[in-house]
C-alpha cells in the first residue's frame, strides 16, 4: 500500500472491490481468536455486520438489516433469545431503524447468522461502503394522512441491493450511501439528510415520488439535499433506485 493511501480502499483492491469476501475467512478468524485478527479483517468484518468494539476485546456488536424499521413478534423473539443466549442481554435501536446485538463472541457468529436467517433477518452490507438500511416512515400503511404506503417499494430496493446472500455491485461505494423511501407527508425520517431519496409527490392527479440527492450529515456538516424535479410510478421506483 502506497504512504498516505486510504487502508480502506487498499483492503478493498486486494479483493478485486468485494470486501463481502471476508466471509470466506470468518471460519479461519474464529478459529483463531480475536487477539489474532489483523486491523484489515476488522475493518471488512463490518461488511457482514459484526463489528470488533475497542471497549470490548472479544465481545463485537452485530447490526441487524430491517427494511424500513418493519419487524415482527417472532423477529423480535428470536433477537431477545440470541441477546440472553450469546450476547450480554443488551441491544441498540439504531437512527437508521435497525437493532444490534451487543456482547457476542466470534465463537456465535455462525449461530447467530442461521437464526437471522430463519426468521429472514441478516446483517449483511450493514456497515462501510454500503447502502445503508434504507429506511421509511415508521408508521408506513399505519398513518392516517399518508398519500400512499411505500414500505412494499422499500423492502424490494432491498431485495435488490443487497438481497439473501449480499450484492458486490453495491458494496464497493466510495463511502456510505443514506436512503429513503416515503410516502408520508410529515417528513418524519427526514429527507433531507440522505443521499438519495424518494419522497411522496402528484402529477396530473397521479401519486409518486419526486427524487432528492445529495443530502448530507456528519463529517463536513450537514448539506440539505435537492431536488431533481423528477416524477416516478411506484412502478418505477425500485427499480431506478436499484439501478
Amino acid at each position: 500500500m502506497r504512504p498516505g493511501s486510504n487502508a480502506i480502499e487498499g483492503y478493498k483492491s486486494g479483493r478485486n472491490g468485494n470486501a463481502l469476501t471476508i466471509r470466506e475467512d470468518v471460519p479461519g478468524i474464529i478459529a483463531r481468536g480475536h487477539e489474532s485478527m489483523s486491523a484489515e479483517e476488522k475493518d471488512l468484518l463490518k461488511w457482514l455486520g459484526v463489528f470488533f468494539r475497542k471497549p470490548t476485546p472479544g465481545r463485537f456488536m452485530m447490526r441487524i438489516r430491517m427494511p424500513n424499521g418493519m419487524t415482527n413478534a417472532r423477529q423480535f423473539r428470536a433477537i431477545a433469545d440470541l441477546s440472553r443466549r450469546l450476547g450480554n442481554c443488551v441491544v441498540d435501536i439504531t437512527t437508521r431503524q435497525q437493532i444490534q446485538l451487543r456482547g457476542f463472541t466470534l465463537a456465535g457468529i455462525p449461530e447467530t447468522w442461521d437464526v437471522l436467517r430463519g426468521v429472514d433477518l441478516q446483517s449483511l452490507q450493514t456497515g462501510m461502503d454500503n447502502v445503508r438500511n434504507i429506511c421509511g416512515c415508521p408508521l408506513a400503511g399505519l398513518a392516517l394522512n399518508e398519500m400512499f404506503d411505500a414500505s412494499p417499494i422499500v423492502r424490494e430496493l432491498d431485495r435488490l441491493i443487497v438481497g439473501s446472500a449480499g450484492n458486490p455491485e453495491f458494496a464497493n461505494l466510495p463511502r456510505k450511501f443514506n436512503m429513503v423511501v416515503t410516502g408520508c407527508l410529515e417528513n418524519c425520517t427526514p429527507a433531507e439528510s440522505q443521499d438519495l431519496t424518494l419522497v411522496p409527490a402528484l402529477r396530473a392527479d397521479r401519486a409518486g415520488f419526486n427524487v432528492l440527492v445529495g443530502g448530507k450529515m456528519g463529517s463536513g456538516g450537514f448539506t440539505i439535499a435537492s431536488s431533481l424535479d423528477v416524477f416516478v410510478t411506484h412502478e418505477q421506483a425500485a427499480v431506478l433506485l436499484g439501478n
